[in-house]
């Protein structure tokens, strides 16, 4: 599989959850498992440093609920 944003050949691949692309562990800039067991992950594209503040805390994974 290749990964989406920098194109290189890898064996794991993840969705990131704000562009839907598919990612290399290396162009995960965050990530965190949800109550459901489930993994989410933001990638380092530029275009996402300003995520919206109500979807923040589902990525970082120090936020306390």
């Amino acid at each position: 599989m290749r990964c989406e944003r920098c194109s290189e050949q890898v064996h794991k691949i993840d969705i990131c959850g704000q562009c839907g692309r598919k990612i290399c562990h290396n162009c995960i800039k965050s990530s965190r498992k949800d109550k459901h067991g489930k993994r989410r992950v933001i990638c380092k594209d530029l275009s996402l440093i300003h995520i919206s503040e109500p979807t923040r805390p589902l990525y970082i994974s120090y936020a306390v609920f």
